[in-house]
């Protein structure tokens, strides 16, 4: 972490995209076998309310973030939130779209503690309970992660 709570200018940039899904390593497999380039260090993480995708990232970057995660899950909606420079962003993303901007202050508190950890960097997105590197996943485990999540589903 790069700053105290207190700091936020401070605080390095950061994305979370916010999805509905159960499985954090579903997800995190599903996104390594996409092939899709993904920002270094981007992590997928289990929340009490799903899982979320995030890397310490800039918002112009925190786009591409957003288009590989929802293309990946098709036409499932979720939410891409980012930090910088203290202020908050939020928009809805599905199909590789995105879609109308959101009230940040008012997505948040829908949000699980882990999330706003995340957005008020608390917490790195590497320091992230249960986190998963998505680059530290072979393509072989990627594939066995996403077929035993078939089976058992």
């Amino acid at each position: 972490m790069t700053g105290s709570p207190g700091d936020a200018d401070e605080l390095s940039p950061v994305a979370v995209v916010v999805t509905p899904l159960a499985a954090a390593e579903v997800l995190a497999g599903s996104l390594r076998l996409a092939g899709r380039r993904l920002p270094s260090g981007t992590v997928v993480a289990p929340t009490g309310a799903g899982a979320v995708v995030a890397a310490a990232i800039d918002p112009a970057a925190a786009h591409d973030l957003g288009e590989a995660v929802s293309r990946v899950l098709g036409d499932v909606p979720v939410v891409l939130l980012t930090r910088q420079e203290g202020r908050l962003s939020a928009t809805r993303w599905s199909g590789g779209r995105a879609g109308e901007p959101l009230t940040p202050g008012l997505v948040m508190t829908t949000m699980d503690d882990a999330v706003e950890s995340l957005l008020l960097g608390r917490t790195t997105p590497a320091e992230a309970p249960g986190a998963i590197e998505v680059a530290r996943i072979g393509r072989w485990r990627a594939a066995r992660m996403v077929a035993a999540a078939r089976r058992s589903g």
